[in-house]
């Protein structure tokens, strides 16, 4: 089993609230240095979950972890995070990824 850490997400539609947006891809942080080192698909996230590897994110202010699981919404299966009492670690709360092409 292998963990990764989420540090941004690209939303699709962009630009949308992520009330109407759902998650499609993910940056994860191979090094530790919290920037996105690699990009995976949800697709991707959703066959490593079903393998027992596990996702997390980390509030940048507040430092707690939470893990992510799937979910589903619209007849797709997504990801998100359990709600706790902390805004900043949430997928939907994070920074959206910023991919150079």
């Amino acid at each position: 089993m292998t963990s990764y850490r989420i540090v941004c997400t690209t939303q699709d539609p962009p630009g949308e609230s992520h009330h109407h947006a759902h998650i499609v891809a993910v940056g994860i942080d191979d090094d530790g240095d919290g920037n996105a080192d690699q990009k995976m698909s949800l697709g991707e996230v959703l066959r490593k979950l079903d393998n027992n590897d596990s996702f997390y994110t980390i509030g940048e202010h507040s430092k707690k972890k939470v893990f992510v699981h799937d979910t589903y919404c619209c007849g797709k299966r997504y990801i998100k995070t359990n709600p706790d009492d902390y805004l900043d670690n949430n997928l939907d709360e994070i920074r959206k990824c910023n991919w150079k092409q």
